[in-house]
């Protein structure tokens, strides 16, 4: 795969926090909160047009172009992104195709953005391709409005920062979850479990501004809903 243009890092050349903008509805409600310095931004497809929207400098719009409109496509050209194409009939869908590209330029840090607003097969495939074993390395937040949706395994405990009442929930994926410590939530855990398909995770809150959770063996979807204030 080619190395990314200078300008796509900075000056720094350093690739560990990136960021990808899925395709889906335009984004609505509070801009996302990124956080911190980005130094890849990768576009899946009609991410692209979710990234000009945020003004994102784009480095590469990966996928098979099935959706993103020529308009963007060309806009995103003008503003110096390339446009690496893939056949329609492919083994991953677009996002995987950008996740993929960003572990391979050195990301360990992977902020997703949208991705929300289409069908409802590639909400639960999106999910479901974040948690699975390929990113268990990789620190992921996936940002759709009003929501923030980490991946929480025993390499990647995680800290969350918000305001009383918002909603937390705690959803295991591929199996049961175990030793599962959380502080700052309303209904707190200490070394507990929550077995595949059980619902006892969903819609806890926030006590304060911060809470954290942690496991020992398996993995947590935290899905930290938020009101717009």
């Amino acid at each position: 795969m080619e190395t990314p243009p200078d300008s796509a890092a900075g000056t720094s050349g350093n690739y560990e926090r990136a960021l990808v903008a899925a395709g889906g509805a335009p984004w609505s409600g509070q801009l996302p909160r990124i956080g911190g310095a980005i130094s890849l931004v990768i576009a899946a497809d009609s991410g692209i047009e979710l990234a000009l929207q945020l003004g994102l400098p784009v480095t590469v719009v990966i996928g098979d172009m099935d959706s993103a409109s020529p308009q963007s496509l060309r806009e995103a050209e003008r503003l110096g992104s390339r446009i690496e194409r893939y056949p329609v009939d492919k083994d991953a869908t677009d996002l995987e195709l950008a996740l993929d590209m960003a572990c391979a330029y050195g990301a360990r840090s992977i902020v997703v953005i949208g991705g929300a607003g289409g069908r409802i097969s590639h909400l639960l495939g999106t999910a479901s391709l974040l948690a699975g074993a390929k990113y268990a390395h990789v620190d992921i937040c996936w940002l759709i409005p009003r929501a923030e949706i980490h991946v929480v395994n025993n390499h990647r405990p995680q800290h969350l920062d918000g305001h009383p009442a918002d909603l937390v929930s705690l959803i295991p994926v591929d199996g049961d979850v175990t030793g599962i410590s959380t502080t700052g939530l309303r209904w707190p855990l200490h070394d507990e479990s929550l077995p595949s398909a059980t619902t006892r995770g969903i819609s806890n809150e926030l006590l304060a501004d911060a809470a954290t959770i942690e496991v020992g063996t398996g993995t947590l979807l935290v899905i930290h809903e938020r009101e717009e204030r």
